[in-house]
């Protein structure tokens, strides 16, 4: 590219002045820079927070027919607790209510089995008397039939046999009756049982659920209410708020281990690797630097309206969490805290390494650069850091550029 013909002429009387006696001044020393080889490592920089490498996680309650509760009383955090202590309680008038209807349920099936016996034994009565009535009719028709063998007609004695034969059916059905009658009422019975029982089986389970209103720690540990989604809206656990069963209330962390985890632009997550070096800085400990070493990088990206149930745009956002393992575990951690991470990834193990700002005219991953000597040479940049660029073409390293006085 032609310079213009401006800057060609200022150019000039710079020299012509510079030439002059009178406006001779000594040379500024030149700056340089070396290229060298070895691993081009990116740092990065992201914020996040620690998180316990152990916790007991405390839901809400599943209780039965209510699925909405309201927070009564919780502890606050940092709250030292033993295992049995209640450290949060739930609006209780629903599960009362429930407890309630369940004992009124299993009253009526008490009542109606009572019934139903009352009903099956008028029955089972009133079949017996038939059954007895059926077996005097046969005695008393195979008597006619004794007593009249040599008194009668034949026709005679041909209707007594008849009467005879149709009082040992009528009596054969009574019976039978009567059998039908005993497997119908041991279902009725059992189908009564079962309704009792069930009905019984509620009131248990609202007593248990009502018990269960009253949390309590199920380990001794140090009360924490993270900020998690209660109701489909991320906020803490607080008296008045609402929850649904299931929903994390509370945890109980091991203040003794602790970790850090960010979350990364995919694109910022694709150059961290396993193992990378790290150093993280913990907001509320000021200046301490604590070494530490990526440990797990997710596979997927998920969205901030994902992870805390909101709406905005900001939140549309796709992050990959990547958590870092911490060497130290100096006093002064809690769950939360905000931290900052320094990580350093090795984008390329062995490459010749420019500074980047030895490197002019750059554009499309091509420059030039003026060795020591005063030759300007041509290279081709492939991956970079924030102050150097892998060299594709053009140098192999050990030359000493010339970067300006």
């Amino acid at each position: 590219m032609r310079a213009p013909r401006s800057l060609v002429t200022l150019v000039a009387l710079l020299s012509i002045a510079a030439l002059s006696p009178g406006c001779s001044r000594k040379a500024a020393p030149m700056a340089t820079a070396t290229v060298t080889k070895g691993p081009l490592v990116a740092e990065q920089s992201f914020h996040g927070e620690l998180s316990p490498k152990k916790s007991v996680v405390i839901p809400v309650p599943k209780v039965p027919r209510v699925d909405i509760m309201t927070v009564k009383t919780v502890l606050p955090d940092g709250s030292p607790v033993k295992a049995g202590d209640v450290i949060a309680t739930l609006d209780i008038s629903d599960v009362q209510e429930n407890l309630r209807t369940t004992m009124s349920d299993l009253a009526v099936a008490e009542a109606d089995r009572v019934k139903i016996e009352q009903g099956l034994l008028t029955e089972r009565i009133s079949l017996e008397l038939e059954q007895k009535r059926r077996q005097m009719a046969v005695e008393e028709a195979k008597l006619r039939l004794v007593e009249g063998v040599n008194l009668i007609s034949e026709l005679d004695r041909k209707k007594a046999e008849v009467q005879k034969a149709s009082a040992e059916l009528e009596l054969k059905l009574a019976t039978g009756a009567l059998d039908a009658f005993a497997k119908k009422r041991k279902t009725m019975l059992e189908v009564a049982d079962i309704k009792i029982k069930t009905a019984s089986d509620i009131v248990s389970e609202n007593k248990t659920a009502l018990d269960r209103m009253a949390i309590k720690a199920p380990a001794d540990g140090v009360v924490y209410r993270p900020y998690v989604l209660l109701n489909y809206v991320r906020a803490k656990a607080e008296p008045g708020r609402v929850c649904r069963a299931g929903d994390k209330l509370l945890e109980l962390p091991d203040l003794s281990a602790f970790e850090a985890v960010l979350w990364v632009r995919p694109r910022d997550a694709a150059r961290i690797q396993i193992g990378d070096v790290a150093r993280v800085y913990v907001v509320s400990i000021a200046d301490k630097v604590i070494p530490a070493k990526v440990a797990r990088k997710d596979s997927f990206a998920t969205t901030r309206n994902e992870r805390y149930g909101t709406k905005t745009p900001e939140g549309n956002l796709k992050e990959i969490s990547v958590t870092l393992d911490l060497a130290e575990q100096p006093d002064g951690l809690r769950p939360g805290g905000t931290v900052r991470a320094e990580i350093d990834s090795v984008l390329k193990q062995d490459a010749v390494l420019l500074p980047l700002w030895a490197l002019s005219d750059e554009h499309d991953g091509k420059g030039f650069v003026t060795l020591a000597s005063g030759e300007r040479r041509a290279v081709e940049i492939g991956l970079g850091s924030a102050t150097h660029g892998e060299v594709l073409k053009g140098l192999v390293g050990g030359e000493l550029l010339q970067v300006g006085p």
